[in-house]
């Protein structure tokens, strides 16, 4: 498994580097992969994985590469086709262990017995397919029956690994590890499995044939019951987890006392001394094990955030840890497109207040969470911290120490900063706009998992929406 994770990462990095012709190198490495002969020296897998893994985390273009993998494919296996039909009888004509009259008699009773299906299974079971379409061309099978099926074949053969390096391409790190760590398990499991098959075949025939023969007439009625124990155990789950869901997300929502307490805040000299006192990530935990997006926003600001962003159409979220939602009020905010969002985590503790845009979308909105972090000494005025960025659809993540589906964060989150000053460009309240390079930097890359940002913190100036820039009073904590 090392060489197999390290060679998919060469091959990742080869392609990201060499972008102008991954489509080419994809396209190749899916037809000599399939030419009978050289298929046994290359392997597929090292193109399938690495370009939907790319094409997952949006360097290539995902439908192109499905198109120049399942081409090459599907020519490499006609070709192969087309040898075997002109060379391969003579080819077996010949005295010798592997091209010999017998292999070759075995060939046909193969695909007599199994007729052309075997040229799609053959697709899904590894070597097999290396050679399938070359004794498909020797046994005389027709091209056009040959075709349907084989193209069948390449589609959901080649399909798996694409679905897998797509949806996991962000992951894959993660996936190869895992596998790296259980193959031999996962090995041990297969080879014992079908060592107890061929023994009870062997000893106990009269054994499974009682099953085949039980499934041959009552094929129908065991289908029935699966169907319908399958259908009982599936709904049991998603009952299950959406009640583990609810537990999780609109009753036990004390997991983290942090949630329900106050941020410190302190007095700052300068703003310059927010980057010395502050972490400009926020993280998913209080422990900081995972960076979720960076810290991207400060506001100084002697009137009331909420005032601010209300006067711009925006309105300001549920969190989940702050209120106990019931069913209908959950309902009530998704209608109203304004789902609550999850804790994030600066300096150890979670957001004070966050906001969103009226996008007319649950899905897809900017908002932005907000921590108080301190007042600035010599003007009195609060000083924010925020971090802002584009919710684009739905993801499986941990939260509360459960899987739970929350919102996807769209990795240009710089994009979503500018925003944010475009915002308020032109009102009143500004009285100033500038960029600091606080943060740290996080370039673009194939393998980003969450974001990429260029380290700069938009810094906004504030008063109140009256123009009163004397501090209102508060309590210092």
């Amino acid at each position: 498994m090392d060489i197999l994770q390290s060679s998919v990462v060469d091959m990742v990095q080869y392609l990201q580097a060499h972008a102008a012709w991954a489509y080419l190198v994809l396209f190749l490495g899916s037809f000599l992969d399939a030419l009978v002969g050289v298929g046994f020296f290359v392997y597929g897998e090292l193109f399938f994985l690495p370009g939907a893994i790319l094409a997952g985390t949006g360097v290539l273009d995902i439908w192109l590469v499905t198109l120049v993998l399942m081409a090459g494919g599907g020519i490499g296996d006609s070709l192969s086709f087309l040898i075997g039909a002109r060379y391969g009888e003579k080819l077996f004509n010949r005295q010798g262990r592997l091209f010999s009259r017998k292999t070759y008699e075995r060939g046909r009773e193969f695909f007599h017995k199994h007729g052309v299906k075997g040229v799609f299974f053959a697709r899904l079971l590894g070597p097999l397919s290396w050679v399938t379409p070359f004794f498909a061309g020797t046994a005389r099978v027709p091209y056009r029956r040959f075709i349907v099926y084989n193209l069948c074949g390449v589609v959901v053969g080649i399909g798996e690994f694409i679905i897998v390096g797509y949806v996991f391409g962000r992951h894959y790190a993660a996936v190869l590890s895992f596998l790296q760590d259980y193959v031999a398990a996962i090995v041990f499991v297969v080879v014992f499995a079908l060592i107890v098959y061929y023994t009870i075949k062997k000893r106990f025939p009269d054994a499974l044939n009682g099953v085949r023969e039980r499934w041959r007439h009552e094929r129908k009625l065991v289908s029935r019951g699966l169907f319908k124990y399958a259908t009982y155990y599936m709904v049991l789950f998603v009952l299950l987890y959406v009640g583990f869901l609810y537990v999780v997300l609109y009753i036990d929502v004390d997991f983290d006392e942090r949630a329900q307490a106050q941020t410190p805040i302190a007095p700052f000299g300068t703003l310059s001394d927010i980057r010395n006192d502050t972490a400009f990530i926020a993280y998913s935990e209080p422990s900081d094990r995972h960076a979720v997006q960076p810290v991207n926003v400060v506001v100084v600001t002697s009137g009331s955030l909420k005032t601010l962003f209300e006067s711009k159409g925006w309105v300001e979220d549920v969190i989940f840890s702050r209120q106990q939602l019931t069913p209908s009020a959950l309902i009530r905010l998704w209608e109203q497109h304004t789902p609550p969002v999850s804790d994030l985590y600066v300096n150890g503790w979670p957001q004070n207040s966050a906001f969103q845009n009226q996008t007319g979308s649950s899905f897809r909105r900017l908002h932005i969470r907000f921590w108080k972090i301190g007042w600035l000494k010599h003007t009195d005025a609060t000083v924010y911290v925020g971090s802002v960025s584009y919710d684009q659809g739905i993801d499986i993540a941990p939260y509360g120490h459960f899987f739970v589906p929350l919102h996807a964060v769209a990795p240009d989150t710089d994009k979503a900063r500018d925003q944010i000053r475009t915002l308020f460009s032109g009102d009143p309240a500004l009285r100033s706009a500038t960029y600091e390079p606080w943060g740290e930097p996080r370039a673009k890359s194939w393998d980003d998992e969450e974001y990429y940002t260029d380290g700069r913190v938009l810094v906004l100036r504030l008063v109140d929406r009256t123009g009163d820039q004397r501090a209102r009073p508060r309590q210092r904590t």
